[in-house]
């Protein structure tokens, strides 16, 4: 029941994005709106992680578990039978909140249940896997439900599983007693996700009505008031969610802005890569799905591949070797305008993907050599909840930026608008990802 409620967090991260242009269609998203579907789960998701922790520790994994699942299946239901816009984004946030609690519980149930050696390790090395898969599945059955029936079966799926889960938790755990009560920091969780919000916010505003408008001007001052009070807060919380002196560690802040800027890069590359697939070249849900199944196959043989690297390499080559070949695969992806997949899209995709894998498990070794023991059940919740914020305000960041521009060029829909809003927004991921790869070798070249 642990691996399955973590392939249903991961598979519910990905689904509805080979679906987004049926949504569009359905529920009259506008072309700015619709990125607020992959945007909202995000913000959910990664703004509550680390309160998410520490329901665990107050009420056990196994309530933990079934109190996520339990909400998890209640967005899934009102996704499925939103009839507007608003209702389903209330929906996906709804659903980021339970898979908040649902993954530090499955990764405290594997802790709980195998004692310290070579048993909890195989747990630990399957929950890896699970994650892999669902990630590599999850366009291809996105695209399938969709096509065999509609784009609400991802939100179906998603209900069965979570009743599949909540069951079994029932009986595969016995009743724990619960452990020493936990203070919870809710106004840390509530600040930081709201300043994240308010962030994401201004540069929606900012791209639709204007940079010096009064909605984006107040988003940004109300993002620095949260975020200042955030700081307070942590500062004086007898039990924070982050404990500041983290940023002392180079290393750390190093990954947590790289896992940030990777989360967002291959989110704006999903989602416009999905676009494109099937508005310009008229691809079906499931075919988009098959175009993604080689990258992501691709990225989960480089994951398991990069610990034999870096004892080979060193991680001062293989974070910026993987940052790099991000960039140069989105780089190459501006060149596929009208067709081409198998001789550009695909092996441009497949190199993306494979210097994610790369990046992200020499991000997570990086993330903790620089953190005592004390603090690194922290340190790796920091590093999840940047992959989720961050790449929230990349991915907004960067299709803003392509919004603008595809704005200003007046080309009209279906003559290569979104081809051209595609390409510039794979530019910006191209340069964003380059940029964070010179950091990281200066940043590591003084370690």
């Amino acid at each position: 029941m642990v691996f399955l409620a973590q392939f249903m967090v991961i598979l519910n991260g990905a689904i509805v994005v080979v679906a987004l242009p049926a949504i569009q269609r359905d529920l009259d998203f506008g072309t700015s709106e619709l990125s607020w579907v992959v945007t909202a789960y995000l913000l959910g998701f990664g703004g509550f992680l680390l309160l998410g922790g520490r329901t665990v520790d107050l009420i056990g994994h196994r309530r933990a578990l079934q109190a996520g699942t339990l909400i998890f299946i209640v967005a899934a239901v009102a996704g499925s039978v939103a009839e507007s816009s608003l209702q389903l984004l209330a929906a996906r946030t709804m659903q980021g909140l339970g898979a908040a609690v649902i993954a530090p519980a499955t990764f405290s149930s594997i802790v709980a249940t195998f004692p310290d050696g070579p048993r909890r390790q195989r747990a630990i090395g399957l929950w890896a896997g699970v994650t892999s898969v669902a990630g590599s599945s999850a366009f291809l059955l996105g695209g399938v439900l969709t096509d065999a029936l509609s784009w609400e079966a991802a939100f179906y799926v998603n209900v069965l599983l979570g009743l599949a889960i909540f069951v079994g938790v029932r009986r595969a755990f016995p009743e724990a007693p619960r452990p020493a009560r936990v203070q919870l920091d809710v106004r840390g969780a509530v600040t930081v996700t709201a300043a994240c919000a308010a962030v994401v916010y201004a540069l929606a505003a900012g791209r639709d009505r204007g940079w010096t408008s009064v909605p984006a001007l107040a988003a940004a001052a109300g993002a620095t008031l949260l975020a200042v009070s955030f700081v307070l807060n942590e500062r004086s919380h007898p039990a924070p969610l982050i404990r500041l002196k983290l940023a002392r560690a180079r290393r750390f802040v190093v990954a947590v802005l790289i896992v940030s800027v990777v989360a967002g890069t291959m989110t704006a590359v999903s989602y416009f890569m999905t676009l494109f697939f099937q508005q310009e070249l008229g691809y079906s849900p499931t075919r988009t799905g098959l175009a993604f199944l080689a990258p992501t196959a691709a990225l989960s043989i480089a994951a398991v591949s990069t610990r034999w690297l870096i004892q080979r390499l060193g991680a001062y080559v293989i974070l910026p070797a993987g940052l790099l070949a991000l960039a140069v695969g989105a780089l190459t992806l501006t060149r596929v305008a009208h067709g081409g997949y198998l001789t550009s899209a695909l092996p441009a995709l497949t190199v993306m993907y494979a210097g994610v894998g790369c990046a992200g498990v020499t991000v997570a070794i990086l993330a903790t050599a620089d953190v005592s023991a004390a603090n690194s059940g922290t340190a790796s919740g920091v590093i999840a909840t940047a992959r989720e914020l961050g790449g929230a305000i990349w991915f907004t960041t960067i299709s803003g930026l392509a919004g603008d521009w595809a704005s200003a060029t007046d080309t009209a829909a279906g003559s290569g608008m979104l081809a051209d809003n595609q390409r510039l927004a794979l530019a910006c991921a191209a340069g964003l990802a380059a940029f964070a790869a010179v950091g990281a070798l200066a940043a590591l070249r003084r370690t």
